[in-house]
C-alpha cells in the first residue's frame, strides 16, 4: 500500500501492521471485524482492516477524490491479496480491474 501511494506522490507514515494473535488467530497480520467488540467469536476467514488514508485529515480527504490515488489504493489492496495468496493454494485467478463501473471517466 505504501509503495503504491508513494508512486503517486503521497508520502504516508508507515504505521505498521498489527497481529491478530491476541484474539487467538494462529496466522499473521490479519484483523477481523465482528459484531462483538471483544471478539468473542472471531471469524475463521482471513481479513484485513486497512486505513490507507483518513477522511478526517483534509489533505487526505482531497486525495481520495483523485483517480490516481484511488487506483493506487486499489492496487495496494490487490497486491496484498496476491501476496497473501501466493503461499496458499486457491483455485482462483486474480485480476485487477481498474474502474469497472466507469465512475471516473477520463
Amino acid at each position: 500500500m505504501l509503495r503504491n501511494l508513494r508512486s503517486v506522490g503521497y508520502l504516508p507514515r508507515d504505521r505498521g501492521a498489527k497481529e491478530d494473535r491476541s484474539i487467538g488467530k494462529p496466522y499473521g497480520h490479519l484483523f477481523t471485524i465482528g459484531a462483538n467488540a471483544d471478539f468473542a467469536r472471531p471469524s475463521q476467514m482471513p481479513g484485513i482492516l486497512g486505513e490507507p488514508l483518513f477522511v478526517i485529515n483534509d489533505r487526505e480527504a482531497r486525495l481520495l477524490k483523485e483517480k490516481t490515488v484511488l487506483e493506487a489504493v486499489a492496487k495496494g489492496y490487490f497486491d496484498g491479496i496476491v501476496s497473501y495468496s501466493a503461499d496458499r493454494s486457491f483455485d482462483a485467478t486474480l485480476r485487477l480491474m481498474v474502474d469497472p463501473f466507469n465512475r471516473y471517466p477520463e
